[in-house]
């Protein structure tokens, strides 16, 4: 009976890191397929970086969910990790309508000069990301792949201080994130690029399933 006790908080840890992490990379996939669909490259460095910033971010909230767990009663806690992880899961739920709003508010047809923290740029690339190549070199410089990991970045920061907040397993998630981002970009822009018709994927949904199963767990 120990032994049966011990494994299943283990398991429970390992199953809430995998949901979060594929969640959260689903939007890395779709973005990176693009690219390889519009024949951008994404650089090897830029890959890195994407990775680093989108896992660093996820894991950076997730330690500020477990200082705000330190303070709160454990009942809050378990509230809260359920209200943010249901609400925005809904939220991805409804991703695409939401990114195709985002689309018809451009107003401007003028070539736009990139700011890492210009609000309607990330606003932008979150709703196509591959108006992150502002230069229109099809190949992702450094900056801008910042500027697209920073738009990938929103929802792994919410999710993350949801999670952090009642989680024991943020180192396994950080080894989890790396990976999983990484091969998330790979092989996203390898699709894109074998095959030959265009088409659009709208896998936002799975991410929100996914976060309002993780928002179940936390009760």
């Amino acid at each position: 009976m120990k032994k049966g006790g011990g494994m299943m908080p283990v398991f429970s840890v390992w199953l809430e890191a995998l949901l979060l992490v594929i969640a959260v990379s689903v939007d890395a996939f779709v973005a990176s397929f693009s690219y390889g669909m519009n024949r951008i490259k994404i650089p090897t460095s830029s890959r890195f970086l994407i990775d680093l910033i989108c896992s660093g971010s996820l894991v950076i909230s997730m330690l500020c969910g477990t200082a705000l767990g330190a303070v709160l009663p454990q009942e809050w806690i378990r509230l809260l990790c359920f209200s943010i992880l249901f609400i925005l899961g809904l939220i991805k739920l409804f991703d695409g309508m939401i990114k195709t709003w985002i689309s018809r508010r451009k107003h401007t047809k003028k070539q736009l000069s990139f700011h890492l923290f210009s609000l309607h740029m990330i606003l932008q690339i979150y709703a196509d990301a591959t108006e992150a190549d502002c230069d229109s070199s099809r190949t992702l410089s450094l900056s801008e792949a910042a500027g697209l990991a920073v738009a990938l970045s929103l929802d792994s920061i919410a999710a993350g201080v949801g999670v952090g907040a009642n989680s024991d397993g943020i180192f396994i998630t950080a080894a989890m994130a790396l990976a999983a981002g990484f091969l998330a970009v790979c092989c996203g822009e390898y699709l894109g690029k074998t095959l030959r018709k265009k088409i659009q994927w709208d896998l936002s949904w799975i991410s929100g399933a996914l976060l309002i199963i993780l928002a179940f767990c936390k009760l």
